[in-house]
């Protein structure tokens, strides 16, 4: 199961095929996570209740996200689910359904090149997390 969802979230983004290579991740601050996870007060409780068993501020922790495949040209330098972010001696691993919008808030349904190119924002839903 564990397998075929990240083969799943590798296919829903681009990443490719298995064995196809080293990814560099992107590194995300945990503000922005936080932010993501606003619609979900209890992740929101949770990691603010870890960073406190790890006696850290939200500041000090970075989390890794996928890097936004090459053919969404317009959103660059961002990173997209999943997340991981260490906090203390936990991890926490979130997952999420991203969908590209264009300029008018419309999702757009085809990773053709043409279509991509329109892309301006990234929206992510359906928040899963795991500890470990």
């Amino acid at each position: 199961m564990k397998f075929r969802s990240l083969l799943l979230a590798a296919l829903t983004i681009g990443a490719g095929a298995p064995g196809a290579g080293a990814r560099t991740l992107s590194t995300v601050p945990l503000d922005h996570v936080l932010e993501l996870a606003r619609p979900y007060p209890n992740l929101v409780v949770q990691i603010r209740l870890q960073l406190v068993r790890a006696g850290l501020k939200r500041e000090q922790v970075t989390c890794t996200a996928e890097p936004v495949p090459p053919r969404w040209s317009g959103l660059q330098g961002r990173g997209i689910a999943p997340y991981t972010c260490p906090i203390g001696k936990q991890r926490l691993t979130i997952t999420a359904t991203t969908a590209f919008l264009d300029v008018s808030g419309r999702r757009i349904t085809s990773a053709e090149p043409a279509q991509a190119a329109r892309a301006t924002e990234v929206r992510e839903t359906g928040l899963k997390w795991r500890w470990r």
